[in-house]
């Protein structure tokens, strides 16, 4: 958990900035609201780093890098791999990602930032994310990913 020195979460530091108290009493400022009508939430507008108040021409989304999503070879073995373009820096923002064999069942069970057995992060820098599944591709296999951007309380 990431806390700024006055104990508040940065997230809600970045909600007393934009919202008045009673707009975040009222739960305009809160997590699902959409103050400038948008179509993002403002928790979405925060991981976006976009401003609430002032409504975006199109919905903001994870843009895929630039390698995207594709198959690497590695010592004669196939993954899937997937790298994407972060947004603007968010503080208390950190990226973890799920892979399948089907859209129903994903592992690691609950993303975190911890070490696990089911991908490999290749790249985690200030503008891609890009990790790749420890599962080899074999025959007709279908792998599945999903990478997401979790928000410190």
């Amino acid at each position: 958990m990431v806390k700024v020195a006055s104990g508040i979460s940065p997230y809600r530091k970045w909600q007393e900035l934009h919202f008045t108290g009673t707009e975040l009493l009222a739960g305009q400022g809160g997590d699902d609201g959409d103050a400038d009508g948008d179509g993002l939430s403002n928790l979405a507008e925060y991981a976006f780093g976009t401003n609430p108040r002032v409504a975006q021409a199109t919905a903001t989304e994870f843009a895929v890098g630039g390698d995207g999503v594709g198959v690497v070879e590695i010592l004669g073995e196939r993954y899937l791999q997937v790298s994407i373009q972060k947004p603007a820096a968010v503080d208390g923002a950190w990226y973890a990602a799920q892979f399948g064999s089907g859209l129903a069942s994903w592992l690691p069970a609950s993303p975190g930032p911890q070490a696990n057995d089911v991908y490999e992060v290749v790249e985690d820098s200030a503008t891609r994310y890009t990790v790749r599944d420890k599962t080899p591709l074999s025959g007709a296999q279908k792998r599945f990913a999903r990478v997401h951007l979790l928000l410190a309380e």
